[in-house]
């Protein structure tokens, strides 16, 4: 089961649009960069959008990389050089990117969960909860963190915990049938076997992803010889 992630700007923004967001951001020690050197930087990580956007990973990172070398403190840049690390399966770098988000832009909820994604993969769900937390605290609607931080209970074997962030996730978006999959499968687990049926019922309902489905159906098959 795959989590949840995003890059901190998800489509490639106007040349001047982007100069005004970077002018807005907060910015640590450190020299300013000059004019011309934040338009060379926004042009290589237009660049890195487009290789990103294409599935050219390495060329990505390498357009991002000149832009945080002619500004080390342009934050967009290092969240999706951190997105394309993750995306190669780098996860120490990706790691090390979004903290680098994080030190720019300390209210960034979607740095703490792609950070918090990483350490999920790296096999240390516990970070990752302490990522997906802050995040949650940041942006209470935010449904990906909730979603990953159920993932995250379900792995560690807290299934009510599970259940519970996988609930506020439908609370937010009733239409995410692959949440409702994961919290039918957690109910099944647990022996709850009326509520797995109607989430898997529901899942399938609202459309699934073939992978997705064909499990559900699966455990659909599985689960109703054992109602009463």
């Amino acid at each position: 089961m795959e989590v949840r992630v995003c890059r901190t700007v998800a489509a490639i923004l106007p040349l001047m649009a982007v100069l005004a967001l970077v002018a807005g951001c907060s910015r640590m020690g450190g020299s300013t960069p000059t004019e011309a050197d934040r338009r060379a930087a926004i042009e290589h990580f237009n660049r890195g959008l487009e290789h990103q956007a294409g599935g050219q990973l390495d060329l990505a990172v390498e357009e991002y990389s000149q832009a945080i070398a002619l500004d080390p403190q342009f934050a967009e840049a290092y969240g999706n050089r951190g997105r394309a690390y993750y995306d190669q399966g780098d996860l120490d770098r990706a790691i090390a990117d979004y903290d680098q988000v994080i030190a720019l832009k300390p209210e960034d909820a979607q740095a703490y969960n792609n950070r918090g994604n990483a350490y999920d993969n790296k096999g240390d769900p516990d970070r990752a909860i302490v990522d997906y937390d802050r995040a949650i605290a940041l942006d209470l609607q935010y449904v990906d963190a909730y979603f990953n931080r159920g993932l995250a209970y379900y792995r560690k074997g807290i299934l009510n915990r599970a259940i519970a962030d996988l609930s506020r996730c439908l609370e937010i978006d009733a239409s995410d049938a692959i949440a409702y999959y994961i919290r039918g499968k957690v109910f099944g687990e647990m022996g709850e076997r009326e509520e797995a049926v109607s989430d898997l019922e529901t899942a399938l309902a609202l459309g699934l992803p073939p992978n997705w489905e064909q499990a559900a159906q699966d455990l659909l098959v599985e689960l109703q010889p054992q109602l009463p």
